[in-house]
């Protein structure tokens, strides 16, 4: 097992050997999952989201988005809940996660503009 990643998250990471490489990093209790560099994953209470956007939404029809509490009630990402029978089928999932890893491409992080001071 990777330092540092639980047994699920491992399992996650060789299930996307197909998809290509791709490293997992601590993330608010859970993991940000990474192909070249592009945060396209995530992984929170040993189950696995694939991010989604307006290009390929009607693809996730069906799946659980991602949800979370806040101090203003519950918020919503747009990363979706892969099921059992797509994580067990490799070519499956390498098919979901290049889904996320594109729609992460088209919606880069927007960078903090810092102050001058």
């Amino acid at each position: 097992m990777a330092k540092g990643l639980n047994q699920y998250c491992c399992y996650i990471l060789e299930q996307l050997e197909d998809f290509g490489s791709c490293s997992a990093r601590p993330m608010f209790g859970g993991y940000g999952l990474y192909h070249k560099g592009c945060f396209f994953a995530l992984i929170a209470e040993d189950e696995l989201y694939i991010k989604a956007d307006n290009t390929n939404r009607k693809h996730f029809s069906g799946l659980d988005p991602f949800t979370y509490t806040t101090k203003k009630g519950t918020a919503t990402m747009s990363y979706f809940r892969m099921n059992e029978s797509i994580i067990e089928e490799k070519n499956e999932l390498a098919h979901w996660a290049t889904l996320g890893y594109q729609a992460a491409l088209r919606n880069p992080p927007k960078s903090k503009k810092r102050k001058k001071s």
